[in-house]
């Protein structure tokens, strides 16, 4: 039986597509809201310096009740942080910094990560592409 190949190739094409688009939702940053940035200033909780996306836990001390609140900011990957300079010691639990970032729509202590000041003064971006026009 002879196969059609342009049955074959619209199969591997649609298939091809349908990853795509799963793949580019995955890296969707509609859940945050691009229009606004929040600067936070806390100390590391946690530092996962892992992919698909580097993550950091900033615990936040309300100054007028000593009450704390965890935010949570995502960063590009692995590679994305080490090109603008990251390193996976650059930031250790206790760390004092502060945070800039695009907060989530919702209202919940989160942000996807813009850049940190590290206690020294230091400013790193967290995105590849923002180095270019700092």
């Amino acid at each position: 039986m002879k196969r059609n190949w342009k049955v074959g190739a619209l199969s591997i094409l649609g298939l091809a597509l349908a990853c795509t688009n799963t793949a580019s939702a995955h890296h969707s940053f509609a859940a945050f809201d691009t229009t606004k940035e929040i600067t936070i200033k806390g100390a590391v909780k946690v530092f996962k310096f892992e992919n698909p996306h580097v993550s950091i836990i900033l615990t936040v001390t309300d100054p007028k009740d000593s009450h704390t609140t965890d935010w949570f900011f995502e960063a590009a990957s692995v590679r994305g942080l080490v090109i603008t300079g990251w390193r996976k010691s650059t930031l250790k639990p206790g760390d004092v910094v502060t945070l800039t970032g695009h907060p989530i729509r919702d209202g919940r202590p989160g942000a996807s990560l813009m850049r940190a000041q590290l206690a020294d003064g230091t400013i790193l971006q967290a995105n590849p592409l923002a180095i270019q026009n700092y």
